[in-house]
C-alpha cells in the first residue's frame, strides 16, 4: 500500500515585469545622450541637437541633455539658444565640476559676434 500524498500549495514567485516606464524612460534617455554626444563630437550638430532635445523629452531634469544641448547650439552658431541650454545646465547643476568652465563658455557666447 502507498502512503497517502499531501496536498501542498506552492506559490509560484511573481514573473519579472516590464521595467517601470521611469526607468525605461531614463535608459532612452541616456541612449540618447550617448548619440547625442557621438553626433556632437563628429561635428554634426544638427543631429546633436535633435538627440539632446530627444533627452529632455525623455527627462527634463538631465542636466547633462542641457550641457550637450548648449554646446550642440555653440557648434551650430546659435549663440542665444546656447546660452540658455547652458544656463539651464547651471541652475539643474549647480555644483556639477564643470560649473566655471560652463560661466566662462557663456561669458564668451555672449561676447560674440552674433
Amino acid at each position: 500500500m502507498r502512503p497517502a500524498r499531501k496536498t501542498v500549495a506552492v506559490r509560484t514567485a511573481p514573473q519579472p515585469t516590464e521595467a517601470p516606464p521611469a526607468t525605461d524612460a531614463m535608459e532612452r534617455a541616456r541612449a540618447a545622450y550617448a548619440t547625442g554626444n557621438e553626433a556632437l563630437f563628429a561635428g554634426d550638430s544638427d543631429a546633436a541637437i535633435q538627440a539632446y532635445l530627444q533627452v529632455l523629452e525623455l527627462s527634463p531634469t538631465f542636466a547633462f541633455g542641457q550641457r550637450g544641448l548648449g554646446l550642440a547650439y555653440a557648434q551650430k552658431g546659435d549663440n542665444a539658444a546656447a546660452v540658455k541650454a547652458l544656463r539651464e545646465y547651471l541652475r539643474l547643476a549647480p555644483k556639477a565640476k564643470d560649473v566655471p568652465l560652463i560661466k566662462k563658455r557663456i561669458r564668451a557666447l555672449q561676447t560674440a559676434k552674433r
